[in-house]
């Protein structure tokens, strides 16, 4: 049902480069008043108003737009300059007031808590300059700044990277880790925030070769949102059509769809993006190498692989006789089948915490591709607390929700928040500190729990639907870590408190692989022997018996 990629793919660029005449980027936002035409909005709000783009909080986190041809971001293969006139003409009520800056040489279109890159911006007297990893960011300050409108520029060259404020220099930072990239502005989200940003000027250099990503992905056979993502150098297609092949070396694995033995004649038009999704057929289960090359070759730029898995279901419409129900793990509170639907209660002053599994054991669940299922809450919570719980997936343990590395999202009615119930999404880590920490850019406030939850999974995260919400899509600089594990659902300890779950499907790229553990280990006759524990691919005793060696 699924690939597990995102199409909007952080590029892989080869350590050797060839670059070709120097070029400029320009936007002078001289178009009627709507959105930038062209941009790419991460986040709302981004509108052109008066000749000028304007960022204002819209609810879905820091307000982030880049700049981009046909509403596809535009990567610039080598960035050497990149200047903007900026203002914050809005009137932010409480701290940190106007707060917002350029971001710059992004390696995949996501705010800064997700992307790797750099930005340079204005904080409570401060310019900074911030080096992202994955979301983590590096701060260099130079703080004092009353004055902080104006021309912004920054130049990057193979040493440095310096920030200027109407010509003056502000900062400069010895780094050399990013160069080509994603350009555009961001906002802060607080109140009353707004950022004017006009005339831009992007100085870079563009490559001679397209590129192809993800480097790496994983997805199902027959899955219908298999796509490779290809990249032409800087607006080669400005004047004329820029044409590509793109080429599978197991076609009967994996190709792009339309190919003639395992090869596609790709066509950029001219004037328009230079970023397109190709589409894969995927047929079986296997690894397929998809290289691109311009008309004429002569490229060598890393190719993207294609890892096809069988996908395996669970399904569970919890059709039963009233009672307990023993399938599951259940680690508190109690876990009943009432009505067709799987009921939890909190017991004896913990929360309720059951895990799916066969027979009692709880199933880890590798590498999981979407997991839908509906909820609501039947009980009647007398606190302000009030109806409190959700789904915990990609776990390290099968114990609760906290010190439990893995994921979770829940709804939370909480009567004590004038903006009134939310959904969150939330990490857990396995540390003194059992915080959960909130991912997912801002809580989603709602009137109400909607009852259909779906979880699809990407390359670098998640995307969470609940019916009355935009999806969110999730990027975590965690995520690689946190790719698979045990699922399982809880709900809070307050009296009256009550969750049902029903028809719970769990889809899942089932890896080919056996697991043994521990990896191995020293035995003396006469300590006890070592038990290895043997996993078997999810689903793969779904229809006949399994023998291993």
């Amino acid at each position: 049902m699924g690939a597990r990629t995102n199409l909007l793919a952080v590029w892989v660029v080869a350590s050797v480069a060839a670059w070709c005449v120097a070029a400029e980027f320009t936007a002078d936002f001289e178009q009627a008043d709507g959105p930038p035409e062209g941009w790419y909005t991460v986040h709302p709000k981004a509108m052109v108003s008066g000749g000028a783009l304007v960022l204002t909080p819209g609810g879905e986190g820091e307000p982030q737009a880049l700049a981009g041809i046909g509403g596809e971001p535009l990567w610039f293969d080598r960035v050497t300059s990149v200047e903007f006139d900026i203002a914050f003409p809005g009137s932010p009520p409480d701290w940190p007031y106007d707060h917002g800056g350029i971001v710059f040489c992004l390696q995949s279109p996501h705010d800064r808590w997700a992307a790797s890159g750099y930005l340079v911006d204005y904080l409570a007297g401060n310019f900074r300059i911030i080096k992202m990893v994955a979301g983590a960011h590096t701060q260099w300050a130079v703080a004092g700044i009353a004055a902080y409108e104006g021309r912004w520029r920054v130049t990057l060259d193979d040493a440095r990277i310096v920030f200027y404020h109407d010509g003056i220099e502000r900062l400069a930072v010895d780094d050399t880790t990013y160069r080509g990239g994603y350009v555009g502005v961001y906002a802060y989200v607080n109140a009353g925030q707004e950022l004017r940003a006009d005339n831009l000027l992007v100085e870079y250099e563009a490559g001679a070769c397209p590129g192809i990503g993800p480097a790496d992905q994983v997805t199902t056979v027959s899955a219908a949102d298999a796509a490779v993502r290809v990249r032409i150098p800087t607006l080669a297609n400005e004047a004329s059509d820029y044409r590509v092949t793109v080429t599978s070396d197991a076609p009967a694995v994996a190709a792009p769809a339309g190919h003639a033995a395992g090869s596609l004649l790709v066509t950029f038009p001219a004037g328009g993006a230079c970023l397109r999704s190709v589409p894969l057929d995927v047929l079986a289960p296997g690894v397929a190498v998809l290289a691109v090359q311009p008309e004429g070759g002569g490229c060598a730029e890393p190719p993207a692989r294609v890892e096809v898995r069988a996908e395996k279901e669970y399904a569970n419409d919890f059709t039963a006789d009233d009672g307990q129900y023993a399938e599951w793990l259940v680690t508190n509170g109690t876990t009943d089948i009432l009505g067709e639907a799987l009921v939890m209660a909190p017991a004896f002053g913990g929360e309720a915490a059951a895990w799916v599994g066969i027979g009692g054991t709880p199933i880890d669940f590798d590498t999981p591709t979407r997991i839908s299922f509906t909820i609501s809450f039947p009980g009647e919570p007398a606190d302000w607390v009030g109806d409190h719980g959700g789904v915990m997936f990609n776990c390290a343990k099968t114990t609760n929700r906290w010190r439990n590395p893995g994921y979770t999202i829940d709804f939370f009615q909480n009567d004590n928040d004038p903006q009134g119930p939310s959904y969150r999404i939330l990490r857990s880590q396995d540390t003194d500190d059992t915080t959960q920490q909130q991912i997912g850019l801002a809580t989603r406030y709602v009137s109400e729990c909607d009852p259909n939850w779906t979880i699809t999974f990407t390359q670098g995260g998640f995307i969470f639907d609940a019916g009355n919400i935009d999806p969110v899509t999730v990027v975590d600089s965690q995520f690689a870590a946190l790719d698979h594990g045990y699922v399982g659902f809880w709900c809070y300890s307050n009296a009256g408190q009550q969750m049902a779950i029903d028809d719970l499907v769990i889809d899942v790229a089932a890896s080919p692989c056996l697991t043994v553990e521990p990896a191995e280990a020293i035995n003396h006759p006469a300590n006890a022997m070592t038990v290895f524990t043997v996993g078997i691919p999810f689903g793969a005793n779904f229809e006949a018996d399994v023998a291993v060696t």
